[in-house]
Formats: C-alpha cells, structure tokens, sequence
C-alpha cells in the first residue's frame, strides 16, 4: 500500500497484476471491518438504547406510585432551593 504508480510502472505485468489483486483485496477486508464495526455501532446505540427506553417505560406503568412519588419529591426539594435562595452543589444530582 505504499508503492508509487510510478514504482509500480517499473516492474513487470505479472508483479502488477499480483499488487493489484493483493491491494484490491486488502481494501475489500478493510471495507468489510469498517462495515462491521459500524454495524456493530448502529446496534448498540439504536436497537438496545430503544430497547432500554421501552423497559423504563413498562416499569414507570407498573410503578405508578413511585413515579408520581418521585415526581412529587423533585418539585418539593425545587421549592425548598427557591425558598432557602441557593442552589445546589455539585456534589447534589437532580433527576428528572
């Protein structure tokens, strides 16, 4: 693959050919590793992460009450941070 045309334009048709075919095929196996890994790559994002939004789903509808639990307890910690004025550290994570 780091022949020169004006290298290959030196050696005889048989040794051309064979550096053809031999870089032909290394491209073709390059290509299929490239498409495999991009396959690969669109079936973990796509397939599995809507996968795992239809699961949360089914577990917010079969725990109705601890989503509304849980919802009720964001609003009330917001409210405290409005009321105390600050607001929270970096160390405090809120979840949505």
């Amino acid at each position: 693959m780091s022949a020169r045309a004006a290298q290959l334009k030196k050696h005889p048709p048989a040794r051309r050919l064979a550096t053809l075919l031999a870089t032909a095929r290394h491209l073709q196996t390059k290509t299929i590793d490239d498409t495999l890994e991009l396959l690969d790559l669109f079936v973990v994002t796509k397939l599995f992460g809507k996968t795992r939004r239809e699961a949360d789903k089914r577990k917010v509808r079969h725990h109705p009450k601890l989503a509304k639990a849980s919802a009720r307890l964001a609003s009330a910690v917001a409210v405290l941070f409005v009321a105390t004025d600050s607001l929270p550290s970096e160390k405090c994570v809120l979840v949505e």
